[in-house]
C-alpha cells in the first residue's frame, strides 16, 4: 500500500492518531490524503507530527487541504520542518485559514530541504512550478 486516503470521512484527531502510531512499521506508504475531515488546530495538534517525520522519512505527501488548519498549525509545520532537515514532504494546505505568508515559509523550508530551487513565481495563488511544496490553490476561502 503507497497510499492512504481518507478524505471526506469526518475523522476525528484520534482516529489519525491511531493511524500514525502503526505507520513507522509501513515503509511503502508515500502518501496520506486527510483532505476534508474539518480538523481544527486543536484536534490536529493532538498528533505527533514531529516523531512521525523522525521515524517516517518515505512520506512525500500529505494533504490536508480543506480543513480548517490556520497559522498556528503551519507554525508548528515549519519548526518541523526547519528543525529536521531531511524531511521532504509536500503539504497540500489549500482550502485552510494559513496565511500566504506562512504557506510561503513551509514552501521555502520544503523546496530547502528537498535540494532544489525554489519555484519561480506564483500566479493567483497556485504556485507555477511542478516542484512546489505546497499547494496553494483556493488558499483563505
Amino acid at each position: 500500500m503507497q497510499e492512504i486516503n481518507l478524505s471526506n470521512q469526518e475523522l476525528e484527531h484520534s482516529d489519525v492518531g491511531h493511524m500514525l502510531t502503526v505507520l513507522p512499521t509501513n515503509s511503502c506508504v508515500t502518501k496520506i490524503d486527510l483532505s476534508y475531515n474539518k480538523f481544527s488546530n486543536l484536534e490536529i495538534f493532538k498528533l505527533d507530527w514531529e516523531s512521525l517525520f523522525k521515524m517516517k522519512k518515505s512520506i512525500m505527501e500529505i494533504d490536508l487541504s480543506g480543513n480548517e488548519l490556520n497559522d498556528n498549525f503551519a507554525e508548528v509545520i515549519s519548526g518541523i520542518l526547519d528543525q529536521q532537515q531531511d524531511v521532504k514532504t509536500h503539504f497540500n494546505l489549500s482550502g485552510n485559514r494559513i496565511s500566504e505568508e506562512n504557506l510561503r515559509r513551509i514552501e521555502d523550508l520544503t523546496t530547502r530541504n528537498r535540494g532544489i530551487s525554489a519555484p519561480s513565481t506564483a500566479v493567483s495563488g497556485v504556485t507555477a512550478s511542478p516542484v512546489a511544496a505546497v499547494d496553494r490553490q483556493n488558499v483563505n476561502r
